[in-house]
């Protein structure tokens, strides 16, 4: 005879069936949904008591605390709750797959975006994160460019930006590579050949000499040109003091716009970083508290973003995964060893957008950005923050009541 599930028990089946129900609704453009009676964090600026957001074409249209609500609106109660902009993950793998060719370590031209699949219901977007950078592989010498892109809709709607930066990595993680130099100077002696192969390849081209390229050379050299250039940045995976220092030089040589992924150790030259005016994206304490990763990651300390941050360094923060805990976590642990909570809050929107070109769409709560905003209980680098409603591009895309 079936046992009948007591009291306990049933409240246990009744929230997971909750925690996994992830609603479905119908929408067409001009739609209009309104967030009324939050407290907002725009991040941008002050925070707002009991403010209203209106959202309209999958934009914010206007906010305030006296701003009229259009009739046709489908009004959220926010009262008691927190309105943020939605969550970005500065570096991750999520959705994709490696590629399946054979492995080779100078690969500029090539877009890790056409390596992502869309991850539907994802436990991150449930937790409030709606964006994130998607990173070629840290194996590679010259990885490729990385993406921006968002945890809801199909490829063609998540794409943000398909050319967010361009990969460099010369730390320990390359060391694998059979048919690449094995020491670091080695390493740094062909990334820098690649690049003045690169600037002379646009000289030829503008005086119309020299030889004529196949494709896949010409294609891998003006791939390149868009970093020197300065249209992409260069995201430089590097941990200790060395090979940061290393890539302040070459950024200095070539004239980069340079970015610092994971940068265990780069607290111990904050003042270099700072006086650059290079921002950093902090690479995951937790991982690095657990000991997990290359050797060189053992430099790293939760007082990491702390410490650059006290420095006058930008800081944004990344799990460097596909899966597992959000971002918020990394967040957690930040504002726990030295990073102030509206900073931490601003190395998961604000500061994130700005570091990954995206700042005109994201990031902050203002008008005409992208309607990106999530509405938690209590805040959300609280550990008892939690995500009750989360709206991407002026959609409801995960409601925990329903």
């Amino acid at each position: 005879m079936t046992k009948i599930l007591d009291k306990k028990h049933l409240g246990i089946f009744i929230s997971i069936c909750l925690l996994t129900f992830t609603p479905v609704r119908s929408w067409t453009k001009g739609d209009v949904l309104v967030i009324k009676g939050g407290e907002i964090h725009t991040v941008s600026g002050e925070v707002i008591p009991e403010g209203i957001i209106v959202l309209k074409d999958g934009k914010i249209q206007s906010m305030g605390q006296n701003v009229a609500i259009p009739k046709d609106a489908e009004v959220v109660d926010a009262n008691g709750l927190i309105v943020t902009p939605g969550i970005i993950d500065a570096r991750s793998s999520f959705g994709v797959s490696p590629p399946r060719e054979k492995r080779r370590y100078i690969v500029p031209e090539r877009k890790i975006i056409d390596f992502f699949t869309p991850i539907e219901d994802s436990p991150w977007l449930k937790c409030g994160v709606t964006a994130t950078y998607i990173t070629p592989s840290p194996y590679d010498l010259i990885g490729g460019f990385g993406a921006v892109v968002k945890l809801a809709g199909n490829k063609d709607e998540a794409l943000v930006h398909d050319e967010a930066g361009m990969s460099v990595s010369f730390g320990e993680s390359t060391i694998k590579g059979l048919d690449m130099p094995t020491t670091r100077q080695g390493r740094i002696g062909r990334l820098r050949q690649e690049f003045i192969q690169a600037q002379e390849y646009q000289r030829l081209r503008k005086e119309k000499k020299g030889k004529e390229l196949d494709e896949a050379e010409a294609t891998k050299y003006e791939s390149i040109a868009k970093a020197l250039n300065r249209k992409v940045p260069v995201r430089c995976f590097v941990n200790n003091p060395d090979d940061i220092m290393t890539a302040l030089r070459l950024a200095e040589e070539f004239d980069l716009k340079l970015v610092i992924d994971s940068g265990s150790a780069a607290y111990r030259i904050a003042h270099l970083l700072s006086e650059a005016r290079v921002p950093v994206v902090v690479g995951p304490s937790i991982m690095g508290l657990g000991g997990g990763g290359p050797f060189e990651m053992f430099a790293h300390t939760p007082e990491n973003a702390g410490s650059l941050h006290k420095a006058g360094v930008k800081v944004a923060l990344s799990t460097d995964s596909r899966g597992g805990r959000s971002i918020l976590s990394e967040g957690v642990v930040a504002k726990s060893h030295g990073l102030p909570e509206d900073a931490a809050l601003k190395a998961v929107t604000l500061h994130a957008a700005e570091i990954l070109g995206v700042a005109e769409r994201m990031g902050s709560i203002e008008p005409g950005k992208d309607a990106d905003i999530v509405l938690w209980k209590n805040h959300p680098l609280n550990t008892w923050g939690e995500a009750q409603k989360v709206i991407v591009n002026g959609k409801i895309v995960f409601d925990r009541k329903k």
